[in-house]
C-alpha cells in the first residue's frame, strides 16, 4: 500500500454534538479520534484525515501543526542505562554513566532515528548469547545493525573486526557515530549493502531482526 499523507485536524463543538462531529471525522477517513473536555460544555475532537476538505464545513475542522520529530524523541526522557549479559552496561549518550565494576564493559549509545537503544529484551538476549561465544580477535557480521549496538558491543568485548549492514541510511549513520563514540570505528565497516554481498568469512553472525 502506498504511503498516505494525513493531516491532523481539530474540531471544537458543544458536547451535545460531539458524537455527530466524531462520526463526521470517521466518515472523512480518520484512523483515530481523540476527545478532550474543554470544561465549558464544549469538547475538542482531534483526528487525522487524508484530506481536511472531506470533513463537512459544518464542523469547521482546523488543520494543526504536529511536531513528528518530538513524538519520535519522546522516549528519550525515559531511557535509562541497562545491563545486558554478565558484563555489558548499555548507557544512553545523554545520561550519566553509572558506577561500573572493574570487569564491566560500558557501551554508550545514541540510536538517532535508527532502531536500537539497547533496551529491547531481544537485544539483551543476543548480547547474553554473544558473551560466552565470542573469542578474542573474532570477525563478526551484524545483519540489520540498526544503531550498531551488537557490532559495537562485540568489538568492545574483544572482537578483532566487525561488519555491519543495514538498508536504512539512518542506521548506517548511527552505527558509524556509535562506533566513534566507543572508540572502535577503526575496526568496524558499515554500509547499506544487501546480505548477499557481505564478503569474506565470519566467526559469528548476529541478527537481531524482525521477520514477517
Amino acid at each position: 500500500m502506498a504511503d498516505e499523507r494525513r493531516t491532523v485536524v481539530v474540531v471544537e463543538v458543544e458536547r451535545a454534538e460531539a458524537e455527530l462531529a466524531a462520526d463526521a471525522l470517521w466518515q472523512a477517513g480518520a484512523s483515530a479520534v481523540g476527545e478532550a473536555d474543554l470544561g465549558d460544555g464544549r469538547v475538542r475532537l482531534t483526528a487525522d484525515v487524508p484530506d481536511p476538505t472531506l470533513v463537512p464545513a459544518r464542523w469547521a475542522a482546523r488543520p494543526v501543526e504536529v511536531d513528528h520529530g518530538a513524538d519520535l524523541d519522546a522516549w528519550r526522557a525515559h531511557a535509562e542505562p541497562v545491563r545486558a549479559g554478565q558484563r555489558v552496561l548499555l548507557v544512553p549518550a545523554w545520561r550519566e554513566v553509572p558506577p561500573a565494576g572493574p570487569d564491566d564493559v560500558v557501551v554508550v549509545l545514541d540510536p538517532g532515528r535508527a532502531f536500537g537503544s539497547g533496551s529491547h529484551p531481544a537485544t539483551r538476549l543476543v548480547i547474553a548469547a554473544l558473551e560466552p561465544r565470542l573469542r578474542p580477535g573474532d570477525r563478526v557480521l551484524d545483519v540489520g545493525c540498526g544503531s550498531g549496538v551488537l557490532a559495537v558491543v562485540a568489538l568492545r568485548l574483544g572482537a578483532g573486526a566487525a561488519v555491519g549492514i543495514d538498508i536504512d541510511p539512518a542506521a548506517v549513520a548511527a552505527t558509524r557515530e556509535n562506533a566513534a563514540r566507543n572508540e572502535v570505528a577503526d575496526r568496524l565497516e558499515v554500509d547499506g549493502r544487501p546480505l548477499a554481498e557481505a564478503d569474506g568469512a565470519f566467526d559469528l553472525v548476529l541478527a537481531n531482526i524482525g521477520v514477517r
